[in-house]
């Protein structure tokens, strides 16, 4: 009996995936895309074509509802909403790689620069740093030993150090 439940809710399941996958042609591409099981409404305001990874995977990042409610808490007291955080990857760190994050104009963007938005909340990243840490969340953490923006879940990170700063790539 129990067996006979398991294999219909998995079937429901099945279904129900199958059919946030299919989209149409139509609808604008989203960072929902890249998983249809985690939700999320990160999207790309910029560039319009969405970036994609020298194997052809779109590019993006989640930006989570703690770093969105912070995000807006800065807007909001600095009154200025034209902010972003950007989000930089440099050489460095004791793993290699090393996440730098700092509070931009977002009105004065580089070419190369991407622009994601949630809920009024803006990250800009470069689209090499963008190509490193594809598919990572942005969070704001607060801890009894401070509170930050972090980058983590990144699905392109080998191993990082306890402090979550710095990175190896994956290979």
């Amino acid at each position: 009996m129990y067996s006979m439940q398991l294999r219909a809710l998995a079937a429901r399941t099945t279904s129900a995936v199958a059919a946030r996958t299919a989209l149409p042609a139509a609808r604008p591409w989203t960072a929902a895309t890249l998983s249809p099981l985690r939700s999320f409404a990160t999207r790309i305001v910029r560039p319009e074509t969405p970036p994609v990874s020298p194997d052809g995977k779109p590019m993006s990042l989640e930006i989570d509802a703690s770093a969105v409610k912070q995000l807006k808490k800065l807007y909001a007291s600095e009154n200025n909403d034209q902010q972003a955080l950007r989000i930089i990857v440099e050489a460095g760190g004791c793993h290699g790689f090393q996440y730098k994050l700092d509070l931009v104009d977002a009105t004065a963007l580089e070419p190369e620069d991407v622009l994601l938005e949630n809920d009024g909340a803006k990250v800009v990243i470069d689209d090499t740093s963008l190509e490193l840490v594809s598919g990572s969340k942005v969070i704001f953490a607060n801890e009894l030993i401070g509170q930050e923006f972090r980058l983590t879940d990144n699905p392109n990170a080998g191993s990082s150090c306890g402090c979550g700063t710095s990175f190896e790539v994956k290979f």
